[in-house]
């Protein structure tokens, strides 16, 4: 029987708003070893082991530990990158801050008859995935950056699907479908060569757009703050789900509990078409210890699908690490639904290496919204893609 160690791992800024994992990977044979959550100590044979977290914003903080026989190991990770400057506010939008309106690059010449730009969109329903055409104006399209405005109704989420010649397809979530005050976005395009980019926002909702470039650049206090009252978008949810959700998630990641008021529970249960809803809804109940309910909102956020935001994939990815791991005991009634996290643990899984977490909007590589693991082939043209 080999000698073993102890080993402890730490996250040098842990959010106070999920339980961070840590993968224990032996460095000779590539095998995962042990998850244990940061600070809990865990018996591992003596030798090198590579240890990483995936933080909440999906970045990913790696390290390596050396186990002596016999001995406790601490490795202390690091944590997320020091945010950027927030944005400034956008010009006549009064003390809302949000981001400038993006217009064409100096000398930009009008659309061209060939961009190299192909665009097609998918709308989940409760059904499942359709194929869908909404209203576009292009406003400015070359071969380096396109802009384009998209309008759209309907009940559903609404993926927008970017491709360029010779590299894999960009799948981006659009917060604009469904019962929202607000049905259209803008859609920058862009991005070196095979590293395709998609920027969305919402320049008829300055509020909205605003909570969502704090987000994005890091400043979740802010995003918290926007006019004052961030709880203002979970209260307005009948209204926008999608400024609600992003108002649950700025309040989240500022560790502002106290203000949800079990809002997200009503957000998860008036609109169930919606992920987001319930990944806030179970955050919230598993930062207030009650566990089982979470688990509860967990999976059934897994079974709406896909998220609009990233965040909401990041901590739904986070919580069923961490459920499907535990023991059905812990959950009371809910314990049945382990095996169910798992399961659905499998799935996020699969789309996990290929999610840009770089944006606010969930978005993804790979052709098909369905499945974008075994359609990560670069792009050719034909089928359903339009150019611009």
């Amino acid at each position: 029987m080999s000698a073993t160690g102890t080993l402890k791992v730490q996250l040098d800024t842990a959010g106070p708003y999920v339980r961070q994992q840590v993968n224990v990977i032996d460095s000779t044979t590539l095998e995962l070893v042990a998850s244990p959550a940061c600070g809990e100590e865990v018996e591992v044979p003596a030798g090198t082991y590579v240890v990483s977290a995936t933080l909440p914003s999906g970045e990913r903080s790696v390290g390596v530990a050396e186990v002596a026989a016999n001995e406790l190991s601490e490795l202390a990770l690091a944590g997320p990158a020091a945010a950027a400057e927030p944005p400034p506010p956008p010009p006549g939008a009064g003390s809302a801050p949000g981001l400038e309106e993006l217009g064409p690059p100096a000398g930009a010449d009008a659309t061209p008859a060939t961009s190299g730009w192909f665009l097609r969109f998918r709308v989940r329903t409760q059904q499942g995935f359709e194929a869908d055409e909404p209203q576009l104006d292009v406003l400015t399209a070359t071969s380096e950056r396109a802009e384009l405005t998209v309008r759209a109704s309907g009940e559903g989420i609404l993926f927008a699907q970017v491709a360029r010649a010779g590299e894999v397809p960009l799948t981006v979530a659009l917060p604009i479908y469904g019962p929202t005050s607000s049905q259209s976005c803008r859609l920058t395009l862009g991005g070196q060569a095979g590293a395709l980019t998609a920027d969305v926002s919402l320049p008829d909702n300055p509020q909205v757009d605003a909570v969502a470039r704090y987000l994005q650049s890091g400043h979740p206090a802010e995003a918290a703050g926007v006019l004052g009252n961030a709880e203002l978008l979970l209260q307005q949810k009948m209204a926008d789900p999608f400024g609600a959700a992003l108002g649950g998630y700025a309040l989240l990641r500022s560790g502002q509990l106290d203000r949800l008021h079990h809002w997200p529970r009503n957000l998860a249960g008036m609109f169930p078409w919606l992920p987001d809803g319930a990944v806030i809804a179970g955050e919230e109940a598993a930062l207030e210890g009650d566990h089982a309910t979470a688990l509860g909102f967990v999976c059934d956020a897994a079974r709406r699908g896909l998220p609009v935001f990233a965040a909401g994939f990041s901590l739904l990815a986070a919580r069923l690490r961490e459920y499907a791991g535990a023991r059905a005991d812990a959950f009371g009634e809910n314990g049945g639904l382990v095996v169910e996290a798992g399961q659905h643990l499998e799935s996020v899984l699969r789309v996990l290496p290929f999610v840009d977490f770089a944006r606010v909007s969930f978005a993804f590589r790979g052709a098909r919204v369905d499945d974008p693991a075994t359609s990560q082939e670069p792009f050719a043209a034909g089928g359903d893609w339009k150019e611009l």
